[in-house]
């Protein structure tokens, strides 16, 4: 019998089907309760006027307003399900952020039985890499990419009074979202390159030559992802992503060297 866990070449193929579906759902369960917990947490509790309480998630969405708005503009609510849209669209990007480690559990006792030990570190290298990366990919884009992408826009549109400085809520949530996941997947980029040398699909040598096509491929990528019609968002994102590229450069070679 080999490393793998002999549970796992036991099982049937309707035997993983029921072992997936159960912990799936767990992780469904998982999330809607997180969910709806952080929905309802209260963090400044008024008796005297309960409208007045302020939860969990609307203290977000102030501190979102606050950071990232840019100053004299206004969020306002184009259709009366707006702000609900909002508020529960937050509340389950919380709710998943809290739920992850079940998620993670669940996930990693489902796959852990199928895997070598060597298998095992790589995932567990691989996914550590992976989350640092995308993290930082949706920090920057939180606290750079966006304000200075709304900065450049507000120049543009709002100055010189062309316009009022009224932004719809659900298309500022929606940007905020959408610029945040598609820079963290951006900075994730790397991890497929050192994944595709290490399984020898390709060269670290096809990398390196190619660098000013992929450096102007990872260019016209940010220009087409951030709504910033001027290169400065774009120049801002591929700066640390052409390092941690350069970076992955490295650690490929290294896999390289270790299976000559």
């Amino acid at each position: 019998m080999s490393e793998r866990n002999k549970s796992s070449q036991e099982m049937t193929f309707w035997e993983h089907f029921v072992e997936l579906s159960k912990r799936a759902r767990t992780i469904i369960f998982a999330v809607v309760i997180a969910t709806v917990a952080v929905a309802a947490l209260p963090i400044n509790v008024d008796l005297s006027n309960p409208l007045a309480t302020q939860t969990f998630i609307t203290g977000i969405l102030k501190q979102i307003k606050v950071d990232l708005l840019p100053r004299g503009a206004e969020l306002i609510a184009y259709d009366p399900l707006d702000p609900v849209w909002a508020y529960m669209t937050i509340s389950l990007i919380m709710g998943l952020m809290a739920s992850l480690p079940i998620v993670a559990y669940e996930l990693y006792k489902f796959f852990n039985p199928a895997l070598y030990p060597a298998e095992r570190k790589f995932l567990y290298s691989f996914i550590i890499s992976f989350v640092t990366l995308f993290t930082f990919g949706v920090i920057m884009a939180y606290k750079v990419v966006i304000p200075i992408t709304f900065w450049v826009l507000w120049l543009q549109v709002f100055t010189g009074g062309v316009t009022l400085p009224l932004i719809s809520i659900k298309e500022f949530i929606t940007t905020v979202f959408w610029i945040c996941i598609a820079t963290g997947v951006m900075f994730t980029t790397p991890i497929v390159f050192v994944l595709l040398v290490r399984q020898g699909i390709i060269k670290s040598d096809f990398l390196g030559k190619r660098r000013t096509l992929i450096y102007g491929g990872g260019f016209i990528m940010a220009m087409i992802l951030t709504p910033d019609p001027t290169p400065i968002t774009a120049a801002i994102i591929c700066i640390p992503l052409f390092a941690v590229l350069e970076l992955a450069l490295l650690i490929a070679k290294r896999y390289e060297k270790r299976r000559a």
